[in-house]
């Protein structure tokens, strides 16, 4: 298999699992993001990332008239972006440390998106009771988050390793897990 073709599966992957009904916050995106870093080079990481949300946002605008893009996507996709720039420039040698790192960067978008909830969308008032509300709240986003992080890098870890073993030729970083 070559990169394009894993580029397209990944984009492909990424933009249904945010188009399909879904339980809230449970997609494909943060180990999606984190596998992509791994696997490509920090642009087309960046590529399939920013591609899979534009596709998946513009379809939702399509089909459910939700607003494309607000003041929201400059968290939402920069979160994406820093998680696959950590995937592109840390070394995860084992299962449990991608795990690890997996949880560590589903935490930070969670925080980060919050952040970006409290400051932008004028749902919160701008003090710590605001600030404590906001995340107090999303909660339970957190919780689905984390379990739909840990899900989605089990089918798409197992799926990448199938398909890189199915090709003739392995491409890349995680090709020599085990």
């Amino acid at each position: 298999m070559n990169q394009f073709t894993l580029v397209i599966i990944w984009i492909s992957i990424g933009a249904l699992s945010r188009i399909l009904p879904h339980p809230a916050d449970v997609t494909a995106l943060t180990s999606l993001s984190l596998l992509a870093g791994l696997q490509f080079s920090y642009t087309r990481s960046l590529l399939i990332v920013g591609i899979s949300l534009l596709l998946s946002d513009l379809t939702l605008t399509y089909l459910w008239n939700y607003p494309a893009f607000g003041s929201w996507s400059l968290f939402t996709y920069s979160g994406y972006a820093v998680i696959a720039l950590v995937g592109h420039k840390v070394c995860v040698d084992n299962k449990p440390r991608l795990f690890g790192m997996l949880i560590s960067l589903s935490m930070f978008y969670w925080l980060w998106t919050n952040f970006g909830t409290w400051l932008l969308s004028g749902l919160y008032p701008h003090t710590a009771l605001g600030f404590t509300t906001c995340y107090t709240a999303a909660l339970p986003f957190l919780r689905n988050s984390l379990l739909g992080d840990i899900a989605w890098m089990v089918t798409l870890y197992c799926l990448l390793k199938y398909l890189l073993r199915a090709s003739t030729h392995g491409i890349g970083r995680i090709s020599s897990y085990g």
